[in-house]
């Protein structure tokens, strides 16, 4: 199969992704395109909230991230730490 800018396999798929890369540069929005802030998730994902607030590529990664956290909040009081 062969890209919309006519070069097949690897350097096909490679120039588009540079000329979107250029093209988000351009327009602002490359901003917003940002890694996963958990630990064991490397993920990119596009920011689309209002304020770009969004800190997870999905809600998997901050539930796991909120839950580890508050579970050792709860461990840290219990034993009165």
């Amino acid at each position: 199969m062969t890209p919309a800018n006519g070069r097949p396999g690897v350097r096909g798929a490679l120039s588009q992704l540079l000329v979107a890369a250029n093209r988000a540069t351009g327009d602002g929005t490359w901003a917003r395109v940002k890694i996963c802030a958990a630990d064991d998730c490397a993920w990119a994902f596009f920011d689309a909230t209002k304020n770009r607030s969004r800190a997870w590529c999905e809600w998997g990664c901050g539930n796991r991230v909120k839950t580890r956290n508050y579970r050792a909040r709860r461990k840290a009081a219990a034993t009165g730490a």
